[in-house]
C-alpha cells in the first residue's frame, strides 16, 4: 500500500493465491532494498506485509510462508548487526559478551564443521571413538577430554569463551578489532568438536577460515593423543 492509503479487507478474486505487498522501514521511514544494503550504522528495521482475507485471525498459507522467511531474514540481519558491534570490542570481551555473540552466530548464516573425536586408550593400545563410552573405557575417555581441554586452554590461538567453547583467532588475526567470529565447541555427549564461523566477508571467507581452524584443531587432537600415549 502507498503511504496514507487505507486498505479495506475483502475477499480477493484470486483468494487461493492472494498478491503480496511489502514495505520496509528504517527508523520508521520507508526505504528501498538498496538503502538497506547500504546501511552503515545501527537502525531499527521493520517490514510490513499486506493481508488479503476476511478473517484477521490467520494468514493464508502463501502469506504465512513468506512472513516466516521474512522474519528469519530480519532476525538474521539483526544478529549480524549485533556481531558487527561486538567485533570492535576485541580483547575486552567478557564472559557475558561471549554468550551474546555465540547466541547470535547461531542465528546468522554461518559455516560449520563437525569433527568426530577419538582418543588413544592404553589398555586397548588403540584409538577409541569418543562417542562410544563403555564401562571399561569411560574413565579413559574422560581423561582424554580433560587433556584435550587443557591443550585447547593453553593454545596460543584460543580464548576461553565458555565451559566447553573457545574463540579461535589465528596468528594473522587482530585482537583489537576481530576480523571474524570463529568458535570451537567440545561436545562430550556426541564425542565431537563443532567449528562455527561467521565472517563479514561472506560464505567463501567463512568456509576458508573453518578449514584453517579445522587443521589447527587436528594438531591439538594429535598433541593430545601423543600425551595419552606417554
Amino acid at each position: 500500500l502507498e503511504e496514507g492509503e487505507t486498505h479495506i479487507p475483502h475477499h480477493h478474486l484470486d483468494s487461493d493465491n492472494p498478491p503480496l505487498f511489502f514495505r520496509f522501514t528504517l527508523d520508521q521511514k520507508p526505504v528501498s532494498f538498496n538503502e538497506i544494503l547500504a546501511l552503515k550504522k545501527s537502525a531499527t528495521l521493520a517490514a510490513q506485509v499486506s493481508v488479503f482475507l476476511a478473517s484477521e485471525k490467520k494468514l493464508p498459507q502463501s502469506h504465512a510462508s513468506v512472513v516466516s522467511k521474512l522474519q528469519n531474514a530480519l532476525n538474521s540481519f539483526a544478529s549480524e548487526q549485533t556481531l558487527e558491534k561486538f567485533r570492535f570490542l576485541g580483547r575486552s570481551l567478557t564472559e557475558e559478551d561471549f554468550k551474546v555473540v555465540m547466541r547470535n552466530v547461531a542465528k546468522t548464516k554461518h559455516h560449520s564443521l563437525d569433527m568426530p573425536l577419538e582418543f588413544f586408550i592404553s589398555r586397548s593400545n588403540s584409538l577409541i571413538p569418543a562417542d562410544n563410552p563403555t564401562g571399561s573405557n569411560e574413565n579413559d575417555l574422560d581423561h582424554g577430554f580433560s587433556i584435550l581441554m587443557e591443550e585447547l586452554d593453553r593454545a596460543a590461538f584460543t580464548v576461553r569463551a565458555s565451559q566447553e567453547s573457545f574463540l579461535v583467532l589465528d596468528d594473522s588475526a587482530s585482537r583489537d578489532v576481530l576480523p571474524y567470529w570463529c568458535f570451537i565447541q567440545v561436545r562430550k555427549p556426541t564425542g565431537s568438536i563443532i567449528v562455527r564461523v561467521h565472517h563479514p566477508h561472506g560464505d567463501v571467507a567463512a568456509e576458508e577460515q573453518a578449514e584453517t581452524t579445522q587443521q589447527l584443531v587436528r594438531n591439538i587432537c594429535n598433541r593430545t593423543n601423543q600425551l595419552l600415549l606417554l
